[in-house]
């Protein structure tokens, strides 16, 4: 073979490898897609939540408080805590009238994008969500935590 008939085949076959790469790449470009849609944001995860109960009968205050998932209670918590319809309660849900051997409860939650919430709210408030009542019950209702396991003669071994 000579050289001009090589460069005859070698044009001649990038010519129909130029086309057929032009016929398969006019297809995509004819018909563009709708550019693929925003990921939704991910919701805030509740790291820790602390409620504070004062009043009621004797007046005293009790603080419950849990930190993180280690327990199948504490991810029922951070599950309530987390959910659109406790994230987007208001920050007071008090009755007309609010004396008289009431609990009042204000609830605070941290979330791992470092925001915060914090709900007040009383006991016997007409109109009190469900998502708010969740999550004090929890607080309040919390298993007792377990006792360590010790050696035997601890500490005097």
């Amino acid at each position: 073979m000579t050289m001009s008939r090589l460069s005859r085949y070698a044009v001649a076959a990038t010519v129909l490898l130029g086309g057929l790469t032009a016929t398969a790449v006019e297809p995509a470009l004819a018909a563009p897609s709708a550019p693929p849609a925003p990921a939704a944001p991910s919701a805030p995860v509740a790291l820790a939540v602390a409620l504070a109960r004062s009043g009621g009968i004797t007046g005293a205050t009790a603080v419950f408080a849990v930190a993180g998932r280690d327990t199948p209670h504490a991810r029922k918590v951070m599950k309530a805590a987390s959910t659109p319809a406790f994230r987007a309660l208001g920050p007071k849900y008090l009755p007309a009238k609010q004396c008289c051997d009431r609990y009042r409860y204000e609830l605070e939650v941290g979330y791992a994008d470092g925001s915060k919430k914090k709900v007040v709210t009383m006991t016997g408030t007409p109109g009190a969500p469900a998502a708010l009542l969740t999550v004090i019950d929890l607080m309040e209702h919390m298993p007792a935590p377990e006792a360590p396991t010790l050696p035997a003669g601890f500490p005097f071994s």
